[in-house]
C-alpha cells in the first residue's frame, strides 16, 4: 500500500474507505469490481491502484482497518468498570453506533469477510478473524456479574438472543422504509428492547 494515502485529508480518506466498504459489503470478493469501487469512492481507477496496488491490497487494507476499529471498541469496553450484563451490551452497542456513523457499511463488510471463501484472500483473513471473535466473547464475559440472572436462565443463551435480536431488528427496520436509517433513533429503540430482556431474565432485586 502507498503510505501517501494517509497524507490525504481525513474526509477524503473516509470517502474512499466508505466507498470501498460499500461495494465489498454488497458482493463477495470475486464479484466486487474495481470500477464500481472507484466510482463509489469518487476517485479514478488508476488512483485507486496508485494507493492500494490492486483489489486484494485494498481488501486487506479494509480488513485491517475494520478489525482495528473493532479492537478499539473492545479496548473501550475493557476500560469501563460496569459489570452488569445488559449495561455492557448497551455500552458495546453505543460504541458500534459511533463507528457506524463514520463508516455505515463496516459491520456488513466484516460479516462478508467471515463468510468469504475466495482462496486469494481467505487464508490471510480467517485466523485473525476467528481470534478477534474469540477475544470479543472472552472479554465480554470477563468480570460480568452473572448472579443477577434468574437461576434457570443461561447467560450465554441470553447473549445469543441479544445477537439474534440485533440482526432481526436491523433487517426489520430496513424493510420498513426506503429512506436512510436514523442510527441514533434505531439505537434508542434497540436499547428499549434490551430493557425488556433485562426485566424478563434478571432477578427482581436487580431491576
Amino acid at each position: 500500500m502507498n503510505e501517501k494515502f494517509f497524507d490525504l485529508p481525513k474526509e477524503k480518506q473516509n470517502a474512499i474507505i466508505n466507498g470501498a466498504l460499500h461495494v465489498f459489503s454488497k458482493y463477495e470478493y470475486k464479484k466486487a469490481t474495481t470500477e464500481e469501487i472507484a466510482k463509489e469512492a469518487g476517485i479514478s481507477k488508476s488512483l485507486l491502484f496508485h494507493y492500494f496496488g490492486n483489489k486484494k491490497g485494498l481488501y486487506l487494507f479494509l480488513y485491517d482497518y475494520a478489525t482495528q476499529k473493532s479492537y478499539e471498541q473492545i479496548k473501550e469496553l475493557k476500560n469501563k468498570n460496569d459489570n452488569d450484563f445488559f449495561n455492557k451490551i448497551i455500552d458495546g452497542q453505543n460504541c458500534k453506533v459511533k463507528i457506524l456513523l463514520e463508516h455505515p457499511d463496516i459491520m456488513m463488510f466484516l460479516t462478508k469477510v467471515y463468510f468469504e471463501e475466495n482462496e486469494e484472500v481467505k487464508e490471510e483473513i480467517r485466523k485473525d478473524f476467528i481470534d478477534l471473535t474469540v477475544e470479543t466473547k472472552i472479554n465480554f464475559f470477563k468480570d460480568i456479574d452473572l448472579s443477577k440472572f434468574k437461576d434457570d436462565v443461561s447467560p450465554k443463551n441470553v447473549l445469543n438472543i441479544v445477537f439474534w435480536m440485533a440482526e432481526g431488528f436491523m433487517k426489520d427496520k430496513k424493510l420498513e422504509a426506503d429512506k436512510p436509517v436514523d442510527l441514533i433513533k434505531l439505537n434508542d429503540e434497540y436499547i428499549e428492547h434490551l430493557e425488556v430482556l433485562r426485566k424478563a431474565f434478571y432477578k427482581e432485586e436487580y431491576l
